[in-house]
């Protein structure tokens, strides 16, 4: 062969085959993606998708957050309505408590009364 007796040229040659390859493997390979991202559009949507990505994380963190302190104020009204319930019923059995007592207190008046009167009438028959 010619190039045997050059070892630069051979070693050139080679260089070249490879790289030459390398780049047609890379051409073949991404030109047509590069084609249909352009063509389409996609290019675009695609950035602007990466775009919605990062502002779409945050409109989930704050609809998240919102919807938290949502729950967190019916919550809390529950617990309110709850603690309401318990003070009135509280009250309630205060309230009847002295009722009772006060009807039975009553009802011992009365018969402390008519044995009183009981008492005296018998005295006074006496």
């Amino acid at each position: 062969m010619i190039l045997s007796s050059q070892q630069d040229a051979s070693f050139a040659f080679a260089s070249l085959a490879i790289v030459f390859s390398a780049y047609i493997t890379l051409v073949v390979l991404f030109v047509p993606k590069m084609r249909r991202l352009i063509t389409r559009g996609e290019w675009q949507s695609e950035q602007q998708d990466t775009l919605k990505t990062g502002s779409s994380t945050n409109n989930n963190d704050e609809e998240k957050s919102r919807q938290l302190e949502r729950e967190n104020r019916e919550l809390q009204k529950i617990i309110q309505e709850v603690k309401t319930l318990h003070s009135l019923r509280s009250t309630l059995k205060q309230l009847r408590q002295p009722c009772w007592t006060w009807t039975g207190s009553a009802e011992s008046a009365e018969s402390s009364e008519s044995a009183e009167s009981a008492k005296s009438s018998e005295s006074a028959k006496s």
